[in-house]
Order: C-alpha cells, then structure tokens, then sequence
C-alpha cells in the first residue's frame, strides 16, 4: 500500500506567517535604534562638554536599576522604585560629571579616561557588594499587546520605547 505525500504548507500561509514575522521584528528593531540612538547622542553630549568618553554610562543605568529592582523585591511600590532608581542614577551621573569637569578641567584625556574608567570598577564592585552577584527579578511595568494591524503585533513595551525615543 502506498504511503500519501506528505501535504506542505500552502504557499501564501508560508510566506505571510514569516512576513508578519519579519515586519514584528523589523518594528522591534526600530525601537532598540532609537535607544541606541539616545545612548550615541547621549555619549557624544558627555565627549563634547568633558572632551572625554564616559566609560561608566552603562555602569550608571545599571547601579540605578539595580536599586529600582532592590527597593520593588524589598515591596516598596513599583512607581516609587523606579523613581528612586531614576533619581540615584541622575545623582552618580551628575556627580562624576561633576568631577570630570570641575576638578580636571585641564587634565589630560588619559587622565580624565581613567577617572571614567575608575568609575566604572567601582560601580560594578559595589553592585557586586550591595546586590549580590545573582540575577534580580523585576516585575514587568508595561506588558501585553498594544495593538495588531494585519496579524503583526505590536507591544506596548514597542509603542512607549518608540515614542519616548522620537520624544528625545
């Protein structure tokens, strides 16, 4: 007896499902640009007023999320976590910049590099102290789907990050 062949998905239910696929991740992707695009304008501003790279930027956005993720595990309400978070980030970042621009105005690159480098350790050194060195859970603020326009879902995570970034 012969065996029926094997039925293939029809062509246009193919081509559409990895279309919709596509379109998803090319809109996501555009959302992860304008972050990157915050972050290069963000760094260009620091080099042009310091004339010097920050090398601890990251290390800045990271030590405020981890407090913001600290203070939500320890119940404080989520809102005011981040807001704490938000403000303990401005303060580090402002601090160092204030250090690179009132007490080594006439210093040397290499000198002002290390200052951002130096930074950068002891960011990460006292994340590692005061945090620990496992992953930290934090409750999704913003989940779930925005909107659908012809079976590509867009989330709402997309349309904040998307116009925050057209916002800046």
């Amino acid at each position: 007896m012969a065996r029926p062949a094997p039925r293939w998905p029809s062509h246009n239910s193919l081509y559409s499902t990895k279309g919709r696929l596509v379109l998803q991740g090319a809109i996501a992707g555009l959302a992860i640009g304008g972050v990157y695009a915050i972050i290069a304008v963000s760094m260009t501003l620091m080099a042009q007023l310091v004339r010097v790279i920050n090398f601890s930027q990251a290390a800045i956005g990271m030590f405020g999320a981890f407090v913001a993720a600290y203070l939500a595990s320890e119940r404080v309400p989520v809102p005011l976590a981040l807001l704490i978070g938000l403000v303990v980030g401005i303060a580090v970042s402002v601090l160092i910049g204030m250090i690179l621009a009132r007490w080594l105005p006439e210093s040397s690159i290499s000198a002002r590099s290390a200052v951002t480098v130096a930074s950068l350790l002891l960011l990460i050194s006292m994340s590692y102290i005061l945090f620990g060195t496992r992953p930290m859970n934090f409750r999704a603020v913003v989940s779930g789907t925005a909107f659908e326009v012809g079976g590509v879902v867009i989330s709402q995570v997309t349309v904040i990050i998307t116009g925050s970034t057209d916002c800046c």
